[in-house]
């Protein structure tokens, strides 16, 4: 593998972890507006022309997944 594919996976694999945190965060205080503006920017991130640029996740199953692990 490529270094700039582990720097890609390593990003992807990081935004997945705090995403996850995120989420778990907000079960317990749905009104933290900290965390409700991190899940929108992670959410935007996964739409955005810079994550396909890296990976060829889809962003929906992602998030799907992600939800469905809580």
């Amino acid at each position: 593998m490529k270094p700039y594919e582990n720097l890609a996976n390593a990003i992807v694999i990081q935004s997945v972890d705090e995403y996850r945190n995120c989420l778990k965060a907000l079960k317990k205080d749905p009104s933290n507006i900290v965390y409700l503006n991190f899940k929108r920017r992670t959410e935007d991130f996964y739409y955005s022309e810079h994550f396909n640029n890296i990976t060829n996740a889809d962003p929906n199953y992602l998030i799907k997944n992600i939800k469905e692990q809580l």
